[in-house]
């Protein structure tokens, strides 16, 4: 008997655990996205590039043309900051879609 009773209190908290309501508003986390992506390109078009190095995570990747995966902020921040030094750098950047 005690076995059926804790298959039975297995089987209750499996059907309510699933029971939970985690609806997410696509919408709002989408329009939350283009406008955080905006403000990271205004960041950077008015030559703020230490400000926008802050919106990557500390363990974000960077795909750099023609060169090796680079990894974590610090290496991010060296390759940002020595092709700002590029006569002519620019980057650009208008988000189009978050889906």
């Amino acid at each position: 008997m005690k076995n059926g009773t804790a298959i039975f209190a297995v089987a209750l908290f499996l059907l309510f655990s699933g029971c939970t309501d985690t609806t997410v508003d696509r919408e709002a986390e989408a329009q939350k996205l283009m406008q955080l992506s905006r403000e990271w390109s205004a960041l950077v078009e008015a030559g703020k590039l230490e400000e926008s190095i802050d919106f990557w995570a500390d363990d974000a990747i960077m795909l750099p043309p023609d060169l090796p995966v680079l990894s974590g902020k610090a290496a991010i921040r060296e390759y940002v900051m020595g092709a700002a030094s590029i006569p002519g750098f620019r980057i650009s950047w208008a988000p189009e879609s978050a889906y």
